[in-house]
């Protein structure tokens, strides 16, 4: 199977695929140039109970660029952990939002902000959470704690296994690139593989975020499936995320396992030269 697209990224596909969440409300948010990249460091999530911002946090406007881009960083965190091929999430509003500067550390944000299942059309809910950017010479993934006040509703997996079983039994390997094309547009049978990727990329993000970058996947160059003795389906991903910070098209190759009881696993990740 192979569907092909016109050649690079224009500004138009990257209006076509932003989110919402991204158009804030302080049209003079202030961007700063990307730097540096994250090693791996194992995340911790708070399921249930209640967090509080500390006294020494300092309240900052939650429509503001730095409030939105560290919750866009824990939603890519969430969707990595929760997503599929067929269940995806959507960051709303951000509603509060303290920034804690820790002497020696870093710098922990302290969030409120909403979250919906976006495949299902699921209704918002809140989130708290904690994420906790490390300074020092040595790049660390930030830090991430949250809770759910509510849970998603239960996630349909059939789907996601009619989707699993029909990759299994294709006659050659799946091969296609472009997606969506230039104009946006993602061939319905193309939407799972496209959504699989957004899944993986919540690794990516989350283990390359800093205080100056806002990564977003944006387009799938290419992607291949590699055949498996096993049972996960494998797929060779080449994509361009962009840096909302600096407006930088950055392309990055990922090698990404699934199986719908196991979930999502980027097996090895690289970013690439342009």
């Amino acid at each position: 199977m192979r569907l092909l697209g016109g050649s690079g990224a224009p500004a138009r596909l990257l209006q076509l695929l932003l989110p919402a969440s991204l158009v804030l409300a302080d049209p003079e948010w202030p961007l700063r140039a990307a730097t540096g990249s994250a090693q791996a460091l194992p995340g911790k999530v708070s399921l249930g109970g209640q967090q509080r911002s500390p006294a020494s946090a300092m309240e900052i406007p939650p429509s503001h660029y730095p409030a939105n881009r560290a919750a866009g960083a824990v939603l890519h965190y969430l969707t990595y952990q929760r997503g599929s091929p067929h269940r995806l999430f959507e960051m709303g509003r951000v509603n509060q939002a303290s920034l804690e500067d820790i002497p020696g550390t870093g710098h922990k944000y302290h969030l409120k902000f909403e979250v919906k299942e976006i495949i299902q059309n699921g209704s918002f809910l809140n989130c708290t959470a904690e994420i906790l950017y490390h300074h020092g010479d040595t790049p660390i993934a930030p830090e991430i704690h949250y809770t759910m006040e509510e849970e998603f509703e239960t996630h349909l997996k059939e789907a996601d296994n009619i989707f699993y079983n029909r990759i299994q039994h294709l006659s050659e390997p799946l091969e296609t690139k472009k997606i969506p094309d230039n104009d946006g547009n993602v061939p319905a049978e193309m939407k799972p593989i496209f959504n699989l990727a957004k899944v993986a990329s919540g690794y990516i993000v989350w283990q390359n975020s800093t205080e100056n970058t806002w990564y977003n996947m944006i387009q799938i160059q290419n992607v291949k499936q590699v055949k498996r003795n096993d049972d996960y389906l494998e797929f060779s991903y080449e994509v361009s995320f962009h840096d909302i910070a600096s407006q930088e098209i950055i392309p990055w190759h990922m090698q990404v396992l699934w199986h719908p009881q196991h979930g999502v696993k980027v097996a090895q990740n690289s970013r690439q030269s342009k």
